[in-house]
């Protein structure tokens, strides 16, 4: 159809330009036709000389602006603008395109809230750090202790019967339950004795007390026999920790704090109260005796010792009764 109507609108305006230009020069003067006859050359000559063919051109011209007419009027009408479509023809529709997939749009995403910026806070005021304290410097009794008990014993006794050591029994000395014990009946304690063992020079003792009755309990060392009164010396440790050393009467310890008035102690070491087990050693060293609860020195007194000497137990006296068992002694000669 589209060829069909662009032929038509072809010969339609060929026609009109032919039939305008034919029927111009039949209505132009005479004076322009002689430019015409002198441009068209013969053909137009005939024409215009021949009576019949004037008549006949002009019969032709009159149907040419008719057909000039009616050729016209298609193309005026078929021509895009206020006129519409051409007559007689119906438009065609051009194939609808298919629309394009609509593409989901992107999910919003929500800009991160601006968060405002922290105030600056001022910076703290430099402050002097702490002088650091020096380490304790470590006694050189402790130093010593350490390396002879690293050592195997020379005499080790777990004191849970009778034996070769011939420990003192009776008068408040005895074995029970495995310990030996001392309880004592008089004002000025007890002592228990292994009567087979005698020290001379230097050494190391110790043992594990725990007081079951009473107050206090401890070490004899450096006595002259294995009687009463045999001149000894004596370490006590009481329930509360506080220690005592004795020797024809009370010798003033050297920790604080110190309690003038019953001459003892407070030991920053050991475990307080009855039932508690507590580790006493002596070590002898010329004239000076240091103390140690635990493993840990504490103190050190100044004594005066005969060649050879005993070594013991010892149990205070308390108006309740004073109990107080030992194990495992051992001894060390240096």
């Amino acid at each position: 159809m589209n060829t069909l109507s662009n032929a038509i609108n072809f010969f339609a305006v060929v026609v009109s330009i032919i039939g305008s230009i034919i029927t111009i020069y039949v209505f132009m003067d005479k004076k322009r036709r002689k430019v015409m006859k002198d441009l068209f050359g013969k053909v137009i000559k005939d024409w215009t000389s021949n009576k019949k063919i004037k008549i006949t051109a002009y019969v032709i011209l009159v149907l040419l602006l008719f057909a000039n007419i009616i050729f016209m009027i298609p193309s005026i009408s078929n021509a895009p603008g206020k006129f519409g479509a051409p007559t007689g023809i119906i438009p065609t529709r051009p194939t609808a395109r298919p629309l394009p997939t609509a593409r989901p749009s992107p999910t919003a995403r929500l800009l991160p809230t601006a968060r405002p910026s922290p105030t600056a806070r001022p910076s703290p005021t430099a402050q002097l750090l702490p002088t650091v304290q020096p380490s304790p410097t470590v006694q050189p009794e402790q130093v010593y202790y350490n390396q002879i008990v690293s050592e195997p014993s020379n005499w080790f006794d777990k004191m849970a019967h009778q034996d070769n050591n011939n420990f003192s029994e009776g008068d408040g000395c005895t074995f029970a339950n495995r310990m030996y014990v001392g309880t004592a009946a008089q004002q000025n304690g007890v002592g228990c004795f292994a009567k087979n063992i005698s020290v001379s020079g230097d050494f190391l003792f110790q043992v594990k007390t725990t007081i079951l009755t009473g107050t206090s309990g401890g070490l004899i060392f450096g006595a002259t026999s294995t009687n009463a009164n045999s001149n000894e010396y004596i370490v006590s440790l009481d329930i509360s920790l506080y220690y005592s050393f004795y020797h024809d009467g009370p010798i003033n310890c050297n920790n604080v704090p110190s309690d003038i008035k019953h001459q003892s102690c407070l030991s920053p070491f050991g475990q307080p109260g009855l039932n508690e087990t507590n580790e006493i050693a002596i070590l002898v060293q010329g004239h000076t005796a240091s103390l140690f609860i635990n493993g840990n020195f504490v103190d050190k007194i100044y004594i005066n010792l005969p060649n050879v000497a005993y070594i013991g137990f010892f149990s205070s006296y308390s108006n309740t009764g004073n109990e107080v068992a030992f194990s495992d002694a051992e001894l060390w000669n240096l």
